[in-house]
């Protein structure tokens, strides 16, 4: 069997406290503003660790954003993922939810896909939530949403995941490969 390959998407977004908007574009000022990592990305990166020490396998961090990002990634692989790529050019500067969620997409088919991609609900900055989804249709594989624990069956290729609602909790599964949003 395979090498269990586990891709996680990481944003880097200005923190929130510091947070200003032009009122004349409405765009998010990031000049003078420290920047984190997106902190629903750290609960996702924390479920690929997991995932890891249960089954095995690469965790691989994938970012966009520019060459200041490095630093971020550094965070990820000094907490146990294996290998990081950031996407980094000037044109995608400013990138809206289709070119963004096209460029991570193609770079994870570039980097040879991967069994479960992990996203985070939604950035703290843009607060779409359509990232994952994206991700999920250009690759054309399924998703499993708003999930508090995620297990994999290795031997039927499947993820079954829990999400919690209210009054109960869902048990969904979905074959492998796809993408899983955490909060």
């Amino acid at each position: 069997m395979p090498e269990l390959n586990i891709i996680v998407c990481l944003k880097v977004v200005p923190k929130s406290e510091e947070i200003r908007v032009n009122t004349e574009t409405m765009a998010i000022i990031r000049e003078g503003v420290r920047s984190e990592i997106n902190p629903p990305d750290m609960n996702t990166l924390e479920m690929a660790l997991s995932l890891k020490d249960r089954y095995g396998g690469q965790v691989s961090l994938l970012s966009m954003g520019p060459a200041s990002f490095e630093s971020y990634l550094r965070v990820g692989l000094s907490v146990g993922a294996d290998r990081a790529y950031l996407l980094s050019d000037p044109k995608f500067a400013g990138a809206d939810t289709l070119a963004t969620t096209y460029t991570l997409a193609q770079a994870i088919i570039k980097l040879g896909g991967a069994d479960v991609i992990l996203c985070g609900e939604e950035s703290a900055d843009g607060a779409t939530g359509q990232v994952p989804a994206g991700i999920a249709e250009w690759l054309n594989i399924g998703q499993l949403s708003m999930l508090s624990d995620l297990e994999l069956d290795l031997t039927r290729r499947v993820g079954r995941g829990r999400r919690d609602i209210k009054g109960g909790f869902e048990i969904l599964e979905v074959p492998l490969p796809f993408v899983a949003v955490s909060y």
